[in-house]
């Protein structure tokens, strides 16, 4: 903050100069005028936020700056000083907006206690009229019109700087679980960082803005002005650098061309659509040229057919190193071109998943079991926005796929694999249908695997490892029937004892009877 002391007596402002501790109340810059034409100069090319001024000065008062001040609509809050306490005097002052008026000799308790009291309520107006812009702008990338406010805003003249902020912030721990690294970040501490980073350059009206959709996050900036190409650069790089110390976050920064208030908007299209083709920038500062109306369209680069063969051949083979090395050329391939990549990564994430899904029908897997939670409709989208996410996209879904690709193509580790769930897992509810939920494969091909493998069906093998369990309590503990019905998994106490009779001959109480006597 800055603050500005007006008077004609340079002895009272070198006394208040020494008495105060401004940096303590949170003042950079104490600035000084002898005259009232003196303070409309270092107010015009200062913009201080606080004015202290006396009132009764030659060649100009207090109340004529603060006229001057109104009628220039100079956001400053004033505090006048003055000898008198004339009512007049007092009511033209608060006329004309003063904040209060400190009575001479000045008592240092009280000005600090009314700087102390300026600096709140200068607070309070910076809150609302950042969030009056922050409105403003909002409106604008929504594309609802902002009309009628820009002229209490910004100057007619204005012209100002695009900036947008991506991250790679997601990442897979494991166990094959999404994670990101700024999901808990909120909006106040991004914007603490970004004000720090941009100290240098912001002004009053500057904004930065979350523009999240769905699970991608990101932000956008708009500086007043054309910038100085050296001085962003080095801004950009510093909120890139912090959220690295920080967080351990990637992120980009993508800075446009200045424009007027009415080609904003299209400067952000340009920006939104260059960071969709740059998939490989990663902690930059990118400065993107404008847009030019001789670019070439964007193409349309796919797949032939017999490399999608290829990967499902590796696919369906286990060959996972094969496939990532081709897959990773392919990318890289698809990360040069200069124009078009954003459809190019597009178009392979759906031949790939073609030739994965193809893969997984041919193994009698169920793609819809096995991507259907949160991780994968994230990880979907924001799959084509960079290599890295794409990278992170396929190491997901190559994961999930593998272990059950490679056990299908062993037919005795399905088997295993069943008859280990249900050993550990035979009190639970557990029918044929849930053999897409262990495996993730097709209820009636899991089935097929498990009895060529074990020899009985599924449902019979279910049925007698519970009975095992059960005649395993009735022989060594004396807990009710009904206790032990439930703890196999059935909680029909009369359907468990026509099955226990049908598998063993004998009703519970007969068998634990048997037991006793034996």
């Amino acid at each position: 903050m800055k603050i500005l002391i007006v008077d004609d007596d340079r002895f009272v402002i070198a006394a208040l100069k020494k008495k105060i501790e401004w940096e303590k109340y949170g003042f950079s810059e104490v600035l000084t005028a002898h005259s009232m034409s003196e303070a409309q100069t270092v107010i015009a090319s200062n913009h201080p936020d606080i004015l202290i001024s006396d009132i009764n000065m030659p060649r100009g008062s207090g109340l004529d700056l603060l006229a001057w001040i109104k009628e220039h609509q100079k956001k400053i809050i004033p505090i006048l000083l003055t000898s008198y306490t004339d009512f007049e005097y007092a009511k033209r002052a608060v006329e004309l907006g003063a904040f209060k008026y400190v009575l001479k000799p000045i008592d240092k308790e009280e000005l600090t206690a009314t700087i102390c009291d300026a600096v709140a309520e200068l607070k309070k107006q910076n809150i609302d009229i950042e969030e009056k812009y922050h409105v403003f702008w909002r409106k604008l990338m929504l594309r609802e019109s902002p009309v009628g406010e820009l002229d209490s805003m910004y100057p007619e003249e204005a012209v100002f700087t695009p900036l947008l902020f991506t991250f790679d912030h997601y990442y897979l721990d494991s166990e094959n679980r999404l994670l990101s690294r700024i999901r808990s970040v909120n909006n106040g501490e991004m914007t603490r960082i970004f004000k720090s980073s941009f100290s240098d350059i912001l002004k009053k009206g500057d904004t930065f803005i979350p523009i999240h959709e769905g699970s991608h996050i990101s932000y956008a900036a708009i500086l007043q002005g054309e910038q100085d190409h050296d001085l962003l650069d080095k801004c950009c790089r510093s909120f890139i650098d912090s959220l690295k110390s920080l967080y351990n976050c990637p992120s980009n920064v993508y800075a446009g061309s200045y424009a007027s208030i009415n080609d904003i908007r299209e400067q952000f299209n340009h920006l939104e659509d260059y960071m969709k083709n740059d998939l490989t920038s990663v902690q930059q500062a990118v400065f993107v040229p404008k847009k030019n109306a001789h670019d070439p369209a964007t193409s349309d680069p796919q797949l032939p057919a017999s490399h999608i063969d290829y990967m499902i051949r590796c696919m369906s083979d286990g060959d996972y190193d094969s496939l990532a090395e081709y897959v990773h050329q392919y990318l890289e391939e698809i990360a040069a071109l200069k124009y078009g990549s954003a459809t190019a990564i597009s178009n392979f994430q759906i031949d790939f998943v073609q030739a994965l899904y193809s893969t997984l029908r041919e193994k009698g897997i169920s793609a819809n079991h096995l991507y259907r939670d949160e991780t994968y409709h994230t990880l979907s989208s924001e799959a084509v926005l960079s290599i890295y996410n794409m990278e992170l996209y396929l190491q997901y879904m190559l994961n999930g796929a593998e272990r059950f690709i490679n056990a299908s193509n062993g037919n005795k580790s399905v088997g295993k694999i069943i008859k280990d769930y249900v050993d550990k897992h035979y009190m639970e509810d557990i029918n044929r249908q849930s053999l897409s939920q262990i495996l993730y494969l097709d209820p009636d091909y899991a089935s097929k695997l498990f009895k060529n493998e074990i020899g009985i069906s599924f449902t019979n093998y279910v049925i007698e490892k519970r009975i095992e369990i059960a005649k395993d309590l009735l022989r060594t503990t004396l807990l009710p029937i009904s206790t032990i019905a439930s703890e196999v998994g059935y909680d029909n106490y009369s359907y468990f004892t026509r099955l226990f009779k049908k598998q063993t001959g004998s009703t519970p109480v007969e068998f634990r009877m048997q037991v006793k006597n034996n």
